[in-house]
Protein backbone atom coordinates (compact mmCIF):
# COMPACT_ATOMS: atom_id res chain seq x y z
CA UNK A 1 0.00 0.00 0.00
CA UNK A 2 1.57 3.61 -1.14
CA UNK A 3 2.24 6.42 1.26
CA UNK A 4 -0.26 8.91 0.35
CA UNK A 5 -3.38 6.20 0.83
CA UNK A 6 -1.91 5.46 4.28
CA UNK A 7 -1.61 9.13 4.88
CA UNK A 8 -5.09 9.49 3.83
CA UNK A 9 -6.09 6.70 6.12
CA UNK A 10 -4.81 8.78 9.12
CA UNK A 11 -6.70 11.73 7.77
CA UNK A 12 -9.79 10.10 7.89
CA UNK A 13 -9.83 8.96 11.07
CA UNK A 14 -9.49 12.51 12.63
CA UNK A 15 -12.92 13.08 11.48
CA UNK A 16 -11.84 16.16 10.52
CA UNK A 17 -13.40 16.93 7.12
CA UNK A 18 -16.14 14.08 5.41
CA UNK A 19 -14.86 10.97 4.12
CA UNK A 20 -11.69 11.22 1.78
CA UNK A 21 -11.94 10.84 -1.83
CA UNK A 22 -9.15 8.01 -1.71
CA UNK A 23 -11.46 6.09 0.83
CA UNK A 24 -14.53 6.77 -1.31
CA UNK A 25 -12.45 5.16 -4.33
CA UNK A 26 -11.81 2.34 -2.54
CA UNK A 27 -14.79 1.28 -2.44
CA UNK A 28 -16.03 2.04 -5.49
CA UNK A 29 -13.07 0.22 -7.04
CA UNK A 30 -13.75 -3.15 -5.16
CA UNK A 31 -16.94 -2.67 -6.59
CA UNK A 32 -15.92 -2.52 -9.85
CA UNK A 33 -13.63 -5.43 -9.45
CA UNK A 34 -16.67 -7.33 -8.34
CA UNK A 35 -18.33 -6.48 -11.90
CA UNK A 36 -15.72 -7.68 -13.53
CA UNK A 37 -15.62 -10.53 -11.80
CA UNK A 38 -19.66 -11.16 -12.31
CA UNK A 39 -18.86 -10.83 -16.19
CA UNK A 40 -16.00 -13.54 -15.96
CA UNK A 41 -18.25 -16.20 -13.87
CA UNK A 42 -21.63 -15.47 -16.10
CA UNK A 43 -20.20 -15.57 -19.42
CA UNK A 44 -20.26 -19.99 -19.21
CA UNK A 45 -23.92 -18.85 -19.42
CA UNK A 46 -25.70 -17.10 -22.08
CA UNK A 47 -28.99 -16.71 -20.52
CA UNK A 48 -27.49 -14.61 -17.02
CA UNK A 49 -25.13 -12.71 -19.54
CA UNK A 50 -28.27 -11.12 -21.64
CA UNK A 51 -29.89 -11.07 -18.21
CA UNK A 52 -27.12 -9.24 -16.77
CA UNK A 53 -26.81 -6.38 -19.87
CA UNK A 54 -30.60 -6.11 -19.78
CA UNK A 55 -30.66 -5.32 -15.68
CA UNK A 56 -31.25 -1.73 -14.33
CA UNK A 57 -27.96 -0.14 -12.90
CA UNK A 58 -29.08 0.54 -9.29
CA UNK A 59 -29.56 -3.53 -9.54
CA UNK A 60 -26.38 -4.49 -11.00
CA UNK A 61 -24.46 -2.17 -8.41
CA UNK A 62 -26.69 -3.91 -5.65
CA UNK A 63 -25.04 -7.30 -6.53
CA UNK A 64 -21.58 -6.03 -7.12
CA UNK A 65 -21.65 -3.93 -3.97
CA UNK A 66 -22.93 -6.76 -1.68
CA UNK A 67 -20.52 -8.79 0.83
CA UNK A 68 -21.91 -11.81 0.26
CA UNK A 69 -21.16 -11.40 -3.93
CA UNK A 70 -17.55 -10.90 -2.67
CA UNK A 71 -16.90 -13.74 -0.64
CA UNK A 72 -18.50 -16.04 -3.10
CA UNK A 73 -16.39 -14.67 -5.66
CA UNK A 74 -13.33 -14.99 -3.69
CA UNK A 75 -14.14 -18.53 -1.97
CA UNK A 76 -16.31 -20.59 -3.67
CA UNK A 77 -15.72 -22.57 -6.74
CA UNK A 78 -16.98 -21.34 -10.04
CA UNK A 79 -20.06 -23.34 -10.62
CA UNK A 80 -21.38 -22.32 -6.72
CA UNK A 81 -20.48 -18.41 -8.08
CA UNK A 82 -23.01 -19.29 -10.69
CA UNK A 83 -25.73 -20.32 -9.11
CA UNK A 84 -25.22 -17.74 -6.60
CA UNK A 85 -25.51 -15.12 -9.22
CA UNK A 86 -28.32 -16.74 -11.02
CA UNK A 87 -30.44 -16.62 -8.00
CA UNK A 88 -29.34 -13.25 -6.99
CA UNK A 89 -30.26 -11.51 -10.20
CA UNK A 90 -33.79 -13.92 -9.69
CA UNK A 91 -34.11 -11.92 -6.80
CA UNK A 92 -33.43 -8.44 -7.90
CA UNK A 93 -35.81 -8.93 -11.15
CA UNK A 94 -38.16 -10.34 -8.66
CA UNK A 95 -38.61 -7.29 -6.21
CA UNK A 96 -38.66 -4.89 -9.63
CA UNK A 97 -41.31 -6.84 -11.19
CA UNK A 98 -43.42 -7.47 -7.83
CA UNK A 99 -43.46 -11.09 -9.20
CA UNK A 100 -42.79 -13.99 -6.17
CA UNK A 101 -39.38 -15.71 -7.00
CA UNK A 102 -38.50 -19.32 -6.13
CA UNK A 103 -38.54 -20.21 -2.26
CA UNK A 104 -35.16 -20.11 -0.85
CA UNK A 105 -33.81 -17.44 -2.90
CA UNK A 106 -32.96 -14.09 -1.65
CA UNK A 107 -30.73 -10.38 -2.94
CA UNK A 108 -27.34 -10.04 -2.61
CA UNK A 109 -27.56 -8.02 0.33
CA UNK A 110 -29.97 -9.94 2.08
CA UNK A 111 -32.63 -7.34 2.12
CA UNK A 112 -35.14 -9.23 0.30
CA UNK A 113 -36.36 -13.28 0.19
CA UNK A 114 -38.27 -15.86 0.05
CA UNK A 115 -38.75 -18.19 2.77
CA UNK A 116 -39.02 -22.44 2.08
CA UNK A 117 -42.26 -21.58 2.59
CA UNK A 118 -42.63 -19.15 -0.25
CA UNK A 119 -43.27 -16.32 2.01
CA UNK A 120 -41.78 -13.18 1.26
CA UNK A 121 -39.32 -11.00 3.90
CA UNK A 122 -38.33 -7.48 4.06
CA UNK A 123 -35.49 -6.92 6.12
CA UNK A 124 -35.83 -3.28 7.53
CA UNK A 125 -33.08 -0.67 6.75
CA UNK A 126 -31.62 1.74 8.97
CA UNK A 127 -33.29 5.20 9.31
CA UNK A 128 -33.15 7.37 6.19
CA UNK A 129 -30.71 4.98 4.39
CA UNK A 130 -30.87 1.96 2.19
CA UNK A 131 -28.98 -0.19 4.59
CA UNK A 132 -30.61 -3.45 5.23
CA UNK A 133 -30.52 -4.43 8.86
CA UNK A 134 -30.29 -8.19 8.65
CA UNK A 135 -31.96 -10.64 10.90
CA UNK A 136 -32.85 -13.76 8.92
CA UNK A 137 -31.01 -14.07 5.09
CA UNK A 138 -28.88 -17.18 4.48
CA UNK A 139 -25.85 -15.22 3.83
CA UNK A 140 -25.81 -15.03 8.03
CA UNK A 141 -24.84 -18.36 8.11
CA UNK A 142 -21.59 -17.56 5.45
CA UNK A 143 -18.20 -17.57 7.01
CA UNK A 144 -19.46 -16.35 10.63
CA UNK A 145 -16.59 -13.95 12.28
CA UNK A 146 -17.45 -15.50 15.53
CA UNK A 147 -16.26 -18.63 17.54
CA UNK A 148 -18.62 -21.40 17.79
CA UNK A 149 -21.02 -20.62 15.09
CA UNK A 150 -24.87 -20.56 15.79
CA UNK A 151 -27.86 -21.61 16.03
CA UNK A 152 -30.67 -22.07 13.74
CA UNK A 153 -32.63 -20.02 16.18
CA UNK A 154 -29.83 -16.96 16.11
CA UNK A 155 -30.01 -17.35 12.33
CA UNK A 156 -33.65 -17.09 12.62
CA UNK A 157 -34.36 -15.37 15.98
CA UNK A 158 -38.31 -14.59 17.45
CA UNK A 159 -36.66 -10.87 18.39
CA UNK A 160 -37.91 -7.87 18.71
CA UNK A 161 -36.54 -6.67 15.49
CA UNK A 162 -38.18 -2.99 15.84
CA UNK A 163 -36.52 -1.81 19.15
CA UNK A 164 -33.70 -3.52 17.80
CA UNK A 165 -33.17 -1.33 14.48
CA UNK A 166 -34.71 1.73 16.92
CA UNK A 167 -31.27 1.10 18.81
CA UNK A 168 -29.57 1.03 15.86
CA UNK A 169 -30.91 4.16 14.83
CA UNK A 170 -30.10 5.96 18.12
CA UNK A 171 -26.30 5.01 17.83
CA UNK A 172 -26.50 6.44 13.91
CA UNK A 173 -27.72 9.36 15.18
CA UNK A 174 -25.81 9.97 17.90
CA UNK A 175 -22.69 9.73 15.34
CA UNK A 176 -24.19 12.13 13.60
CA UNK A 177 -24.71 14.74 16.85
CA UNK A 178 -20.88 14.23 17.07
CA UNK A 179 -19.96 14.62 13.69
CA UNK A 180 -21.37 14.37 10.30
CA UNK A 181 -18.08 13.05 8.74
CA UNK A 182 -17.86 10.23 11.20
CA UNK A 183 -21.89 9.59 10.06
CA UNK A 184 -21.17 10.03 6.52
CA UNK A 185 -17.93 7.64 6.79
CA UNK A 186 -19.98 4.97 8.43
CA UNK A 187 -22.97 5.37 6.21
CA UNK A 188 -20.89 5.56 2.46
CA UNK A 189 -18.83 2.37 4.21
CA UNK A 190 -21.34 0.24 5.34
CA UNK A 191 -23.59 -1.97 2.62
CA UNK A 192 -25.41 -4.41 6.09
CA UNK A 193 -25.55 -4.65 8.92
CA UNK A 194 -25.72 -8.63 10.34
CA UNK A 195 -27.65 -9.23 13.42
CA UNK A 196 -27.13 -12.44 15.77
CA UNK A 197 -29.07 -12.69 18.66
CA UNK A 198 -27.77 -15.00 21.60
CA UNK A 199 -29.42 -15.80 24.74
CA UNK A 200 -26.54 -14.44 26.87
CA UNK A 201 -25.91 -10.85 28.65
CA UNK A 202 -23.24 -10.18 26.10
CA UNK A 203 -22.97 -7.50 23.29
CA UNK A 204 -20.32 -7.83 20.44
CA UNK A 205 -18.95 -6.73 17.13
CA UNK A 206 -17.26 -8.32 14.01
CA UNK A 207 -16.71 -7.52 10.92
CA UNK A 208 -14.07 -9.60 8.25
CA UNK A 209 -11.79 -9.46 5.21
CA UNK A 210 -13.55 -12.28 3.17
CA UNK A 211 -17.33 -9.54 3.63
CA UNK A 212 -16.38 -6.30 3.33
CA UNK A 213 -18.91 -3.74 4.14
CA UNK A 214 -21.12 -5.68 6.37
CA UNK A 215 -20.94 -5.01 10.10
CA UNK A 216 -21.99 -8.13 12.42
CA UNK A 217 -23.46 -7.28 15.64
CA UNK A 218 -24.39 -9.62 18.41
CA UNK A 219 -27.40 -8.64 20.82
CA UNK A 220 -27.01 -4.97 19.75
CA UNK A 221 -31.02 -4.32 21.23
CA UNK A 222 -29.74 -5.74 24.43
CA UNK A 223 -30.99 -3.45 27.47
CA UNK A 224 -26.70 -3.77 29.15
CA UNK A 225 -25.84 -2.08 25.59
CA UNK A 226 -25.62 1.60 25.76
CA UNK A 227 -26.49 3.64 22.83
CA UNK A 228 -22.84 5.54 22.70
CA UNK A 229 -21.18 1.78 23.14
CA UNK A 230 -23.20 0.69 20.64
CA UNK A 231 -22.21 3.68 18.47
CA UNK A 232 -18.19 2.87 19.19
CA UNK A 233 -18.97 -0.70 18.08
CA UNK A 234 -20.62 0.19 14.75
CA UNK A 235 -17.51 2.70 14.31
CA UNK A 236 -14.42 0.51 14.87
CA UNK A 237 -16.28 -2.02 12.22
CA UNK A 238 -16.36 0.41 9.84
CA UNK A 239 -13.31 1.76 10.15
CA UNK A 240 -11.75 -2.46 10.18
CA UNK A 241 -14.32 -2.41 6.81
CA UNK A 242 -12.46 0.54 4.88
CA UNK A 243 -8.91 -1.24 5.50
CA UNK A 244 -9.94 -4.06 4.28
CA UNK A 245 -11.28 -2.20 1.06
CA UNK A 246 -7.98 -0.48 1.07
CA UNK A 247 -5.86 -3.91 1.40
CA UNK A 248 -8.38 -5.52 -1.49
CA UNK A 249 -7.45 -2.79 -4.15
CA UNK A 250 -4.29 -1.45 -2.64
CA UNK A 251 -2.29 -4.55 -1.24
CA UNK A 252 -2.65 -5.87 2.35
CA UNK A 253 -0.79 -4.11 4.72
CA UNK A 254 2.04 -6.81 5.79
CA UNK A 255 2.75 -9.21 3.17
CA UNK A 256 3.40 -12.41 5.75
CA UNK A 257 1.56 -12.21 8.77
CA UNK A 258 3.69 -15.29 10.07
CA UNK A 259 4.98 -13.08 12.96
CA UNK A 260 4.97 -13.99 16.78
CA UNK A 261 1.84 -12.51 18.65
CA UNK A 262 2.28 -8.93 19.68
CA UNK A 263 0.30 -8.06 22.72
CA UNK A 264 -1.43 -5.20 22.41
CA UNK A 265 -1.46 -2.32 24.97
CA UNK A 266 -5.35 -1.40 25.10
CA UNK A 267 -6.38 -4.94 25.86
CA UNK A 268 -3.97 -7.58 26.80
CA UNK A 269 -4.88 -9.76 23.96
CA UNK A 270 -2.70 -11.29 21.64
CA UNK A 271 -2.86 -10.23 18.14
CA UNK A 272 -1.23 -11.43 14.77
CA UNK A 273 0.68 -8.36 13.21
CA UNK A 274 -1.93 -7.45 10.28
CA UNK A 275 -4.87 -7.25 13.28
CA UNK A 276 -2.30 -5.09 15.26
CA UNK A 277 -1.90 -2.85 12.86
CA UNK A 278 -5.50 -2.51 12.24
CA UNK A 279 -5.71 -2.00 16.00
CA UNK A 280 -2.92 0.92 15.92
CA UNK A 281 -5.43 2.72 13.32
CA UNK A 282 -9.05 1.66 14.96
CA UNK A 283 -8.07 2.83 18.67
CA UNK A 284 -6.60 6.40 16.66
CA UNK A 285 -9.74 6.30 15.07
CA UNK A 286 -11.77 5.95 18.21
CA UNK A 287 -9.66 8.36 20.44
CA UNK A 288 -10.58 10.87 18.10
CA UNK A 289 -14.16 9.80 18.16
CA UNK A 290 -14.55 10.02 21.64
CA UNK A 291 -12.21 13.19 21.79
CA UNK A 292 -15.11 15.02 19.68
CA UNK A 293 -18.02 13.07 21.85
CA UNK A 294 -16.58 14.89 25.26
CA UNK A 295 -18.20 17.97 23.96
CA UNK A 296 -21.78 16.73 24.85
CA UNK A 297 -21.02 13.51 26.52
CA UNK A 298 -20.27 12.65 29.99
CA UNK A 299 -19.57 9.45 29.08
CA UNK A 300 -16.84 10.12 26.51
CA UNK A 301 -13.89 10.66 28.69
CA UNK A 302 -13.31 7.84 29.86
CA UNK A 303 -13.45 5.54 26.28
CA UNK A 304 -11.33 8.34 25.49
CA UNK A 305 -8.86 7.46 27.78
CA UNK A 306 -9.21 4.09 27.09
CA UNK A 307 -8.50 4.54 23.28
CA UNK A 308 -5.74 6.73 24.20
CA UNK A 309 -3.93 4.53 26.72
CA UNK A 310 -1.85 2.53 24.27
CA UNK A 311 -0.48 4.57 22.42
CA UNK A 312 0.04 6.73 25.82
CA UNK A 313 1.60 4.18 28.10
CA UNK A 314 3.05 1.95 25.33
CA UNK A 315 5.27 2.21 22.35
CA UNK A 316 3.17 0.37 19.52
CA UNK A 317 5.25 2.24 17.13
CA UNK A 318 8.38 0.79 17.78
CA UNK A 319 7.05 -3.00 18.62
CA UNK A 320 5.40 -2.29 15.28
CA UNK A 321 9.06 -1.24 13.79
CA UNK A 322 10.57 -4.44 15.53
CA UNK A 323 8.65 -6.48 12.52
CA UNK A 324 8.78 -6.60 8.54
CA UNK A 325 5.91 -4.16 8.77
CA UNK A 326 6.77 -1.61 5.26
CA UNK A 327 7.79 1.27 6.97
CA UNK A 328 4.70 3.93 5.76
CA UNK A 329 2.98 1.71 8.13
CA UNK A 330 5.23 2.52 10.98
CA UNK A 331 5.92 6.07 10.09
CA UNK A 332 2.14 6.48 10.04
CA UNK A 333 1.62 4.64 13.32
CA UNK A 334 4.73 6.80 14.54
CA UNK A 335 2.39 10.20 13.44
CA UNK A 336 -0.66 8.60 15.73
CA UNK A 337 1.37 8.20 18.27
CA UNK A 338 2.77 11.72 18.84
CA UNK A 339 -0.70 13.04 18.27
CA UNK A 340 -2.10 11.09 20.91
CA UNK A 341 1.11 11.53 23.31
CA UNK A 342 0.71 15.30 22.61
CA UNK A 343 -2.85 15.67 23.71
CA UNK A 344 -2.57 13.82 26.98
CA UNK A 345 0.39 16.15 27.39
CA UNK A 346 -1.47 18.99 27.40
Amino acid sequence: MDKSTIDALVSSFTWSSRPLLTVTMAREYSISENRTRIEQVISASDHLRRVWSEMPTTAVRRIAAAPATYYVLNREKPDLALGFLHRSMAAELACLSGVRAFPGVWTALGDYGWDEAGRAIRAPTLRGTVIPVDFSSPFLSVNSCFDGGFTEAALNPRADCARVVQKLNSAVALLEQVSLAVRDFVLSTTMSIAVYIQPIPEVSSASSSELPGRIDLVNPGHKIVATYNLAGLILHEAMHGVMYYLESTHGAFVADDEHELLTSPWTGRKLSLHTFIHACFIWYGLFNFWKLSSRTSSNASSLQETAASGYAHADPASMVGTTETPPEIVHAIEKMQRHVRAYCRG
